[in-house]
C-alpha cells in the first residue's frame, strides 16, 4: 500500500472513531456515575467532564496524530498540550500515536535540530 493510499484510509478510520466519540450518545440510567458503587458487570462512561465519552467496554484505544507544528519547531501548539491532557481522564487501556510527533522532514535541518525537536517531543508528551 502506497503511503498516499494508507493516509487517506487512516484518516477515514480516524475521522469516523472521532465522529462515533463526538456523536451524542444517552447514557443508561443503570450507568453509575462518579462516586457511586455499581455491580462490575455495568459498564460506567469514563471520560472528561463535559465531553462525550462512550461506555467502557472491554479495550478503550486513544488515537492521536499530528502533533508536530511547523519544520524544526521544538514546541506544541496549545491545542496539543490540552488534547494530551484529556488523556488520563478517558483511562485508556492503549494510546496510539500514528505519525508526525515532529517536523523533521525538511533535509535543511540538522541533526541537533532533529535531536532538541524529539527533545521537545519528550518534555511535552
Amino acid at each position: 500500500m502506497k503511503r498516499r493510499q494508507f493516509l487517506i484510509l487512516g484518516s477515514i478510520g480516524v475521522g469516523s472513531g472521532i465522529a462515533t466519540l463526538l456523536r451524542p450518545q444517552p447514557v443508561p440510567s443503570s450507568i453509575a456515575t462518579p462516586g457511586s458503587s455499581a455491580p462490575s458487570s455495568v459498564a460506567q462512561a469514563i471520560g472528561p467532564t463535559g465531553l462525550v465519552a462512550p461506555s467502557r467496554g472491554d479495550v478503550r484505544i486513544v488515537v492521536i496524530s499530528d502533533l508536530n507544528s511547523q519544520y524544526g519547531s521544538t514546541n506544541y501548539e496549545p491545542e496539543v498540550h490540552q488534547a494530551i491532557a484529556l488523556i488520563p481522564q478517558w483511562q485508556p487501556d492503549l494510546v496510539l500515536c500514528s505519525g508526525d510527533m515532529v517536523a523533521g522532514q525538511s533535509l535543511a535541518l540538522s541533526e541537533a535540530q532533529i535531536q532538541a525537536m524529539w527533545e521537545g517531543f519528550d518534555r511535552a508528551i
